[in-house]
C-alpha cells in the first residue's frame, strides 16, 4: 500500500507540475520581398525591344512618347521613337543582307558588329548602332535600369531571333546559328 500510495502522490505531483509551467513561442514576423518586380521588368523591356523591332507595334508598354518626343533632339538627330523606327524600316533590309552574308553579326551587347575584315555599309551599321543606343538609354529611363542591362536583354532577344546561319557573339566568340 505504501508503494501505491508512493506512486499516486507522485503522479499528482507530476501532473501539478506540468500545469504550472508555460511554454511560448515569440514568431516574428517574416519579411518576403516579392521576386516578380524583376521579372516584370524584364517582360516589360523584352515587350518594348520587340515593338520597337517589329517596327512600331503600339501597346501599353510603349515608350512615352510625350517624354521622349521633341526632346530627343541631339546633333540635328531627331531620336523620338517614330523617327527612330523610320530609319529602322528604312535600314533593316540592308542590315538583313548584311547578317545573311555573314558580315555583320548580333554582339554581346544588343548591337550589331562586324564578323569579318571585310566591313561593307560602314555608315548604315553605325547609324543602327546609334539609334540602339538611344533606344536603349529611353528604356532603361522608363524603367530605373541602365542603358547596359537594357542592352544585354536586347542581345539576348537577337539571339533568339536570329535566323538560321546568321553569326550572334556568346562567351566572346561568334558563332553561327544553327
Amino acid at each position: 500500500m505504501k508503494k501505491s500510495l508512493m506512486m499516486t502522490a507522485s503522479a499528482l505531483a507530476a501532473a501539478a507540475l506540468t500545469g504550472c509551467f508555460s511554454h511560448t513561442v515569440d514568431v516574428k514576423p517574416v519579411e518576403v520581398k516579392p521576386v516578380h518586380i524583376t521579372l516584370d521588368v524584364n517582360l516589360k523591356v523584352d515587350k518594348e525591344l520587340d515593338n520597337y523591332f517589329d517596327e512600331g507595334k503600339t501597346s501599353e508598354t510603349a515608350v512615352d512618347p510625350e517624354k521622349n518626343a521633341a526632346s530627343r533632339k541631339q546633333d540635328g538627330v531627331d531620336y523620338s521613337r517614330d523617327a527612330m523606327i523610320q530609319r529602322y524600316k528604312a535600314r533593316k533590309s540592308v542590315i538583313a543582307d548584311l547578317k545573311t552574308r555573314g558580315i555583320v553579326g548580333e554582339n554581346s551587347n544588343g548591337l550589331l558588329a562586324f564578323v569579318t575584315t571585310k566591313q561593307e555599309q560602314q555608315a548604315v551599321v553605325r547609324e543602327e548602332n546609334r539609334d540602339r543606343r538611344q533606344l536603349y538609354k529611353m528604356i532603361a529611363e522608363e524603367n530605373n535600369q541602365t542603358r547596359e542591362v537594357i542592352a544585354a536583354r536586347a542581345a539576348i532577344r537577337f539571339a533568339e531571333r536570329a535566323g538560321v546561319g546568321e553569326y550572334i557573339m556568346q562567351n566572346g566568340e561568334w558563332r553561327k546559328k544553327q
